[in-house]
């Protein structure tokens, strides 16, 4: 879950929210460190529609982790 690239860093997060299960022995410490990801790029650029907009990073982490694409 370490990486130099903050997209890198959202997409575990991510991955970490839609799976929780995998993660319950390590979730105290994954908690932690989601929130200095989160303190470190509090913000980004994403597309809404064929804009470009500037987003808080967990509030879109949160909402895409909710997405169910199967």
């Amino acid at each position: 879950m370490y990486s130099k690239n903050p997209a890198s860093r959202l997409t575990a997060i991510e991955y970490y929210y839609k799976n929780p299960d995998l993660f319950i022995q390590e979730k105290e410490e994954l908690d932690k460190w989601t929130e200095i990801v989160f303190e470190q790029c509090p913000n980004i650029l994403t597309m809404d529609g064929c804009f470009v907009k500037e987003k808080n990073s967990k509030e879109i982490t949160q909402q895409y982790s909710k997405i169910n694409i199967k």
